[in-house]
C-alpha cells in the first residue's frame, strides 16, 4: 500500500493522465462538435480544435466492453487506410482511469490510434454518451458532427459513414 501511495505521488500509479477540459456545448448531428483538451495515454496533448481541417472519428470505449474490442480492428484498419487523406481517429476511454490497464486493452485489440482517458466523464457528457458502448462520432473537416453511431461498427459500415466526412 505504501509503495502504491509513493508511486501515486511520483508517477500516477495507474491513474489517468492530466486533467480533461471540455468547452461548453452538447453534441448533436449538424452542430459543431464540442471542443476538448486532454492528454493521450501516451502523454501527448490533444485537442479537438487542433484537428480542425481533418475528418475525425471519436470512438468511446471501455475495457469491460467486448463489442468495443471487437470493432477496434476495423477502426484501426480504416485509420491506416485513410490516414493519408487526413482521417484522425481518437479513442476516448469511458469513465475508467487505470492507464496501464487501458494501454494493455488497446495493445491486445491492435489499436494504435491516439486514445485518451476520460475518468470523470467530461467528454462523454458533452457527447451525450451515457451507456450503450461503443459509441462513435463522425466529425467533418469543418468540425460539424455528421453522424453518431451507438453500438459496434463493421468495416463496411465505417467506410460508408466516412463518405460524408472525407470530402
Amino acid at each position: 500500500m505504501l509503495g502504491c501511495l509513493m508511486a501515486l505521488a511520483l508517477a500516477g500509479c495507474g491513474q489517468a493522465p492530466a486533467s480533461v477540459t471540455v468547452d461548453r456545448g452538447r453534441a448533436a448531428v449538424g452542430s459543431a462538435a464540442p471542443d476538448f483538451r486532454a492528454t493521450t495515454l501516451d502523454g501527448k496533448s490533444l485537442s479537438l480544435h487542433g484537428l480542425r481541417g481533418k475528418p475525425v472519428i471519436l470512438n468511446f470505449w471501455a475495457t469491460w466492453c467486448a463489442e468495443c474490442r471487437s470493432e477496434m480492428p476495423a477502426i484501426q484498419a480504416t485509420w491506416v487506410r485513410h490516414r493519408a487523406a487526413g482521417l484522425q481517429v481518437v479513442g476516448v476511454n469511458f469513465r475508467e482511469g487505470d492507464v496501464p490497464r487501458e494501454r494493455r486493452f488497446l495493445d491486445q485489440a491492435g489499436a494504435s490510434y491516439p486514445s485518451l482517458s476520460d475518468p470523470d466523464g467530461k467528454i462523454a457528457d458533452a457527447y451525450r454518451v451515457t451507456n450503450g458502448l461503443p459509441v462513435s462520432i463522425f466529425i467533418d473537416r469543418a468540425g460539424i458532427i455528421s453522424y453518431i453511431q451507438t453500438g459496434p461498427m463493421s468495416a463496411d459500415f465505417i467506410e460508408a459513414r466516412l463518405a460524408g466526412i472525407l470530402n
